[in-house]
């Protein structure tokens, strides 16, 4: 029943950005609205998605009892691969609009079979007896099936650049979502120094990964912890920004550069909407991005060569050459 599988929560591989693969649809309202690049997770624990709507947009009561976020292919299929049913926890004004912030109701995921997904979460239940939530982290069977479905639709992991009289970090983020046009919204985790160096500095820049460089972006996650790095410490070569002069890894494919302009501490995570004031594409090379492994099954049709291709694939992201250490050379004796 489980197939190849013990499927990664977050599949490394390469997309182009923006992603051209899912839309997501707020339906319930009435004519179904496109949110694929107007929504973004805000917190883990609690799960909440943040979806922002137009003036004139926002919900009835009545209406509130049903919406839902809708997972579709965009071929000419539009199968439906998953759906977030969604219970409204707080309404804010936002760019003329509203910004929601929902929780799950209710979660169906159809990139596998029912048969095969109810192996899978057996597994995953039983995994959670068995081993205790990261401290913060604790989130219910129902949060963590809602963010598998979220993960539906591609995340870019980017690696962001802050810098002040601190000093300067780059660190890997890839919870975040477009909110509409200019605007921005992602989320960290509020136990780590990341989101207070970004809250303190009030701007970022975000620079796109070319999947080649997967391992070095993954390489940065402990800076998460550290208010500062040494910047020539890096193992890439930077350059200022656009912008702000910010240092930007030398490989970057896409460059963003931010202003932060409100932050929300909801539970594990804070929860950050930024004006974006520049955005310039350096490659057209595919962006090291996520996808839940259900979604990469569905995707590769559940083909064995195919997953045992792609599984070997997201561990050379994730971890390069350190997958496969290399011998030292023999030398003979004298």
């Amino acid at each position: 029943m489980l197939g190849e599988s013990v499927l990664p929560e977050e599949f490394a591989t390469g997309i182009a950005d923006p992603q051209q693969e899912i839309s997501v649809m707020l339906e319930g309202m009435g004519e179904p609205i496109d949110v694929t690049f107007r929504h973004s997770t805000a917190c883990s624990a609690p799960f909440l998605i943040a979806v922002a709507l137009h003036k004139g947009q926002a919900p009835t009561q009545k209406q509130l009892r049903q919406i839902s976020l809708k997972f579709y292919e965009r071929g000419e299929d539009r199968r439906l691969l998953g759906v977030i049913d969604l219970r409204l926890r707080q309404a804010a004004p936002f760019s003329g609009g509203e910004l929601l912030f929902c929780a799950p109701r209710c979660v169906r995921n159809y990139c596998l079979t029912r048969l095969a997904i109810g192996a899978h979460y057996s597994r995953l239940l039983l995994k959670e007896l068995r081993s205790a939530p990261a401290p913060g982290m604790k989130m219910s069977f129902l949060e963590r099936r809602a963010a598998m479905v979220s993960f539906i639709r591609p995340h870019p992991t980017v690696l962001v650049s802050i810098a002040g009289e601190f000093g300067g970090n780059i660190f890997p983020m890839n919870i975040m979502g477009a909110l509409g046009p200019g605007r921005f919204g992602f989320a960290l985790r509020t136990d780590r120094l990341a989101g207070e160096s970004v809250e303190r500095v009030g701007r970022l820049v975000i620079s796109n990964v070319p999947v080649r460089c997967a391992p070095l972006a993954y390489g940065l996650a402990r800076n998460h912890t550290k208010e500062s790095v040494r910047l020539e410490g890096l193992p890439f070569a930077i350059r200022p920004s656009p912008v702000f002069g910010f240092p930007i890894p030398e490989f970057t494919v896409r460059v963003r550069e931010m202003e932060v302009e409100r932050s929300q501490r909801i539970g594990s995570h804070k929860f950050f909407v930024a004006r974006i004031v520049g955005d310039r594409a350096f490659s057209q090379e595919p962006s090291l991005s996520v996808i839940h492994g259900y979604y990469q099954t569905w995707r590769l049709g559940g083909r064995t060569v195919d997953m045992k291709a792609a599984l070997l694939e997201d561990r050379l992201n994730k971890h390069g050459d350190k997958l496969f250490p290399i011998e030292p050379e023999a030398h003979p004796s004298n």
